[in-house]
């Protein structure tokens, strides 16, 4: 599939572009290329064909379940947030309604209402406004170019610091590292406090995301921002979803997509 035919049903453009996902092996490669797919679509058209694979993923389609993840994260990239947007707003004009709230779209309030609850811009990290740092033994407080740097070395013990580093920009650099295991991210997604911003490198890092420990505990974690909760929420299986489901730390929104969702694993 070297590109997407405009003239051709939603339903087959879901499937060609499911199977050949299947053929990609590099994460990367695979989420870079479901950009460009969802980008060469369209918003209009892009809607039509997730809404198949949404629809498909949760009547247990694997192919589609590795495909939505992989929306997901095409998604989650800041360039990609216009279209992103786009997408749920010709959903939720086309009653394409699940489409729509998993993409993020609110539909339970009216754009306009006083009781619609406050959102906490999120701000870029600053040497002065940012969160106490982690104590990595320097008996100073480190620069941000030095903690980087620090995140690039293979030493366990360093690295077990280094996870409780407040700035995204230290933890997206972390997340590469080869000597990082699945239980290093784990410990980072269960933070609490810890700022949003930290959680959503986690959840754009196709290494990572793939863990099905990893999307529980991301969505656990009250700090997760509930548009990133909810692109997790299908591919809980039924227990998780009703260990979410009956957290009290978590928004109700939140709480609300579990109770809903059907007992389906994704995968």
């Amino acid at each position: 599939m070297n590109g997407p035919d405009s003239e051709a049903p939603a339903a087959d453009l879901a499937a060609a572009m499911a199977r050949t996902l299947a053929g990609l092996r590099d994460p990367s490669v695979q989420v870079g290329w479901v950009r460009t797919q969802l980008r060469e679509l369209g918003a209009a058209r892009a809607a039509d064909v997730l809404t198949v694979v949404l629809a498909r993923a949760q009547g247990r389609g694997e192919a589609y379940g590795a495909l939505l993840l992989r929306v997901s994260l095409a998604l989650s990239a800041g360039d990609s947030a216009p279209l992103k947007r786009a997408i749920a707003g010709v959903a939720e004009v086309r009653g394409q309604l699940a489409l729509a709230r998993f993409l993020g779209a609110r539909l339970d309030v009216e754009p306009d209402s006083e009781d619609l609850p406050p959102t906490a811009p999120h701000k870029d990290f600053d040497e002065a406004s940012e969160p106490k740092q982690a104590d990595l033994g320097g008996g100073r407080p480190l620069t941000l170019g030095e903690r980087k740097s620090i995140a690039r070395k293979r030493d366990r013990n360093l690295l077990a610091r280094v996870i409780r580093d407040p700035h995204p920009d230290v933890i997206r650099i972390l997340l590469d590292n080869p000597a990082l295991i699945e239980d290093d991210v784990v410990r980072l997604c269960a933070r609490r406090p810890v700022p949003p911003q930290v959680l959503e490198q986690v959840f754009q890092h196709p290494r990572w995301v793939l863990r099905p420990r990893v999307r529980l505990t991301l969505a656990l974690n009250p700090h997760t921002p509930d548009e990133v909760a909810l692109q997790l929420l299908p591919h809980l299986g039924p227990a998780e979803l009703r260990e979410v489901a009956q957290s009290g730390q978590l928004s109700e929104r939140v709480r609300a997509a579990c109770s809903e969702r059907s007992e389906k694993p994704l995968h």
